[in-house]
């Protein structure tokens, strides 16, 4: 046992002594490469260029010097090259596959005018308008245009309700609360279709379910030449400024009425009882 343990203590001091020994080697190593080093600054220092040539050639002298002193540094500079060397390669083969690609819809080829654009032509207006001088009772527009689809397309419809007095009478006496309308026009998208149905259904009953609320009720319609939606709409609204018009005047005039009559009453009655007093002083 004594032996042994002997023994380990033995091999332990014979390792330490081999790893003194390499740190030794490294050291003298160290040493053969350090005072080249040193050298050569120093000559880099004493040997300052005075033009660009000795620069150059300064600068090649240590290149070199390094590359000696250090080989591995050539390795590195062949490798980077050659990553350099393939990468462009990669980059230009994907440059060309990205060319050889068929052009998709968000990236359109550009078009060249051969000639310039012709302005377009407006486009003509060949609606028809008819006129209904009445409008059935209680009849909607939604009710009009179904019984008038089946003759042609319909674009429009316009009705003229009652007035506001009109409709407060009519249910202070106990009428109903649906809404009453008086006339109306309707536009046909085909002026043929309106002439149609003016000549067919002018002075006609409306018929339909023969218990219907407008069985017996007849058809009051004039088509109405030339006149386009535009221009009824305007006018309509004309009609209605000029009726607002007369309105506010008759009020106006109404009040200066009424302002005059309070006036005079106030005034009689100043004049009486003046002759009331001068009466009895007698």
């Amino acid at each position: 046992m004594a032996t042994r343990k002997r023994n380990e203590w033995l091999d332990a001091d014979e390792s330490d002594q081999e790893e003194r020994g390499y740190d030794s080697e490294e050291e003298e190593s160290r040493a053969r490469t350090l005072p080249s080093s040193k050298r050569q600054k120093v000559q880099h220092d004493e040997s300052e260029p005075d033009s660009e040539a000795d620069l150059d050639d300064v600068q090649s002298q240590t290149s070199d010097a390094v590359s000696e002193d250090n080989p591995d540094n050539i390795d590195d500079t062949q490798s980077v090259s050659r990553v350099q060397s393939t990468t462009s390669r990669e980059l230009s083969r994907l440059t060309t596959l990205a060319s050889s690609l068929p052009r998709t819809r968000f990236d359109p080829a550009p078009t060249r005018l051969t000639a310039p654009l012709q302005p377009s032509k407006p486009h003509k207006d060949k609606s028809g308008i008819i006129y209904l001088s009445r409008v059935p009772p209680f009849m909607k527009p939604s009710a009009l245009r179904t019984l008038l689809s089946p003759h042609g397309t319909l674009t429009r419809i316009y009705l003229t309700p009652e007035s506001s007095q009109t409709r407060t009478t009519r249910l202070r006496a106990g009428g109903t609360r649906r809404k009453l309308y008086l006339d109306g026009w309707v536009e046909f998208a085909h002026k043929r279709d309106a002439k149609r149905v003016a000549e067919n259904l002018n002075a006609q009953s409306i018929g339909g379910r023969k218990r219907g609320r407008w069985f017996d009720e007849v058809w009051n319609v004039k088509y109405l030449k030339g006149v386009k939606w535009g221009a009824l709409v305007e006018q309509i609204r004309n009609e209605e400024a000029e009726r607002g018009a007369r309105m506010r005047d008759s009020m106006v005039r109404e009040k200066r009425e009424n302002e005059r009559f309070v006036a005079g009453v106030e005034r009689g009655r100043w004049f009486g009882e003046v002759w009331n007093v001068k009466a009895r002083k007698g």
